[in-house]
């Protein structure tokens, strides 16, 4: 079910061994749990979302962002 619930291809199906792989984990989207929800097996699981703020803050992964897109837009003004 995960490879059918995912519409941004992240799964493919290993055949040799029957069951379905992260093939593309890059290709996954922030926030979507649609594998994890239909997997019938609940194989899946995602980090607790507290963990994932303290993460971002801890990383300043916000303040990193703001300032690479102000770089960003400022490159593409001057150009």
């Amino acid at each position: 079910m995960c490879i059918t619930s995912c519409g941004r291809d992240v799964f493919d199906f290993d055949v040799q061994n029957k069951k379905a792989i992260v093939a593309r984990p890059l290709q996954c989207m922030l926030g979507c749990t649609s594998c994890k929800v239909w997997c019938v097996y609940e194989a899946i699981r995602f980090p607790d979302s507290n963990y994932i703020r303290e993460i971002i803050k801890k990383k300043k992964v916000l303040i990193i962002a703001k300032k690479q897109l102000q770089e960003k837009i400022g490159s593409t003004i001057n150009s």
